[in-house]
């Protein structure tokens, strides 16, 4: 995916969304014996928000489930051994209190629980945290302390703008200075777009989101999502309302 601003999707190894939720935790509070505890609880409270928000389309998109006991199943099993595995092998930190965290946030509008886009969640992304330091082997981002993996090693890579702080109509560029943000029209490879502005999959331009029905060829070019979920040339879809936004 091309651009800057909003098509961006990050580096490989992001832990699944899916599994970045949690509920109140009974029993032990740490390590693999805490996550097992509240593996279940945690699965029930991400199913019922799931329901809740998710029409049943969206809900194949997003979760890839079709009805609430296999949602809760699915999740539970998957946190309780995935998660486990590596709690276990100490590539990840359980944190309970980012855990007890979640639940309040599960709480909120369902717009602020899944991203319209593509109905990922929102919050609750920092229960589970990389555990290997740095100069320790890795094969995947989440599992450093430090977020960051190459060539097999956690690593810290500079960061200038980690200190900047720009204005709104401003964004931090790769030398650490604040530049104005792009208007419409403007390469999004080169720079951000203004905060009411996407970045265009099939051109790498800011413009304005397409509103339902426009045509688009990528989810970011509208203001809720679009029926073409991957970005391929030449191929388009429509713009249509954002995924898990409620009823």
């Amino acid at each position: 995916m091309k651009g800057t601003e909003g098509g961006r999707r990050g580096r490989r190894g992001v832990w699944p969304a899916v599994l970045l939720v949690a509920a109140a935790l009974p029993g032990a509070t740490c390590g693999e014996d805490a996550l097992q505890s509240f593996a279940g609880s945690y699965a029930e409270a991400v199913c019922r928000r799931a329901f809740e928000c998710c029409s049943p389309t969206d809900l194949q998109t997003a979760l890839n489930v079709a009805d609430r006991t296999s949602c809760v199943s699915k999740l539970a099993a998957n946190l309780g051994q995935n998660g486990s595995e590596l709690v276990a092998m100490d590539q990840l930190r359980f944190d309970s209190a980012a855990a007890s965290r979640c639940l309040k946030d599960l709480e909120n509008a369902c717009n602020a629980v899944f991203e319209p886009r593509y109905g990922r969640l929102i919050p609750c992304t920092d229960f589970l945290v990389g555990a290997v330091p740095l100069g320790g082997p890795c094969d995947d981002d989440f599992v450093c302390a430090s977020s960051d993996c190459e060539g097999q090693q956690c690593i810290v890579r500079a960061t200038p703008c980690a200190t900047v702080t720009c204005a709104a109509d401003q964004f931090c560029d790769s030398t650490g200075a604040c530049q104005p943000r792009g208007a419409v029209g403007a390469d999004c490879r080169k720079v951000q777009c203004a905060s009411d502005l996407t970045c265009l999959a099939s051109t790498s331009e800011c413009a304005t989101p397409g509103a339902d029905g426009d045509a688009c060829t990528y989810p970011y070019d509208c203001a809720g999502s679009c029926t073409q979920t991957s970005f391929s040339p030449g191929k388009t879809g429509t713009c249509r309302p954002g995924l898990c936004q409620g009823p």
